[in-house]
């Protein structure tokens, strides 16, 4: 599993984190499988950092997904 995929299931829901997000709860279910875009890794920080998880921005960085080519 994915750090990505990790991270988002810390929530108790994906309402939940799209809320924390401020984003959608259909955008939440892609990024469990294609990652959590670039630009909310910071957000990702920020988040993780409040609730004590283990995550930065580095790390979410380094642990993307890869993309499958088609």
């Amino acid at each position: 599993m994915s750090q990505h995929r990790e991270f988002l299931e810390r929530f108790p829901n994906a309402k939940a984190a799209a809320e924390a997000f401020n984003t959608s709860t259909i955008a939440i279910g892609h990024w469990k499988t294609r990652g959590i875009p670039a630009r909310f890794w910071p957000i990702g920080e920020v988040i993780a950092k409040k609730e004590g998880w283990p995550y930065t921005a580095l790390t979410l960085s380094a642990t993307r997904p890869m993309k499958v080519a088609a």
